[in-house]
C-alpha cells in the first residue's frame, strides 16, 4: 500500500474509506482479513466511527483506535501501526478484542 495515499498531515481529517483502506492493507500483512478484519471494522467503528482526528474528551484516547495516551494530530499510518501492535500483544487477534469490546464496552 503506498505511503503517500495516507497524508501526513497532523490534525486533518482524512476520508473514511481512505483510513478503512489503509488499516485493511497492514490488517492483511498480518494475515488478518475475512472476520478478522470485520472484527477490526467493527472495534473501529465502534470506537471512533473511523475518525482519525476523534478526540475523547473523557480520557486520554484519540484517532482511530481511541488508544490512551495517543497523542492528537497523530497520522493514521502511526494511529494504525499502534493500534494493529497492541491489538496483537493484548488480545492476539482483531475477533478477540471485539468479543472483549462487546462484554465490557473497552479493549
Amino acid at each position: 500500500f503506498p505511503s503517500h495515499d495516507i497524508p501526513p498531515f497532523n490534525n486533518e481529517t482524512i476520508p473514511v474509506e481512505l483510513s478503512q483502506s489503509y488499516v485493511q492493507s497492514q490488517a492483511e500483512l498480518k494475515g488478518w482479513d475475512g472476520e478478522q478484519w470485520i472484527c477490526i471494522k467493527e472495534l473501529v467503528d465502534k470506537e471512533s466511527k473511523w475518525k482519525n482526528d476523534a478526540d475523547n474528551p473523557n480520557s486520554s484516547a484519540y484517532g482511530l483506535f481511541q488508544m490512551l495516551k495517543t497523542p492528537n494530530g497523530l497520522n493514521v499510518e502511526e494511529q494504525t501501526e499502534r493500534g494493529l501492535k497492541y491489538i496483537e500483544h493484548r488480545y492476539t487477534t482483531p475477533c478477540n478484542a471485539w468479543r472483549h469490546h462487546k462484554r465490557k464496552n473497552w479493549y
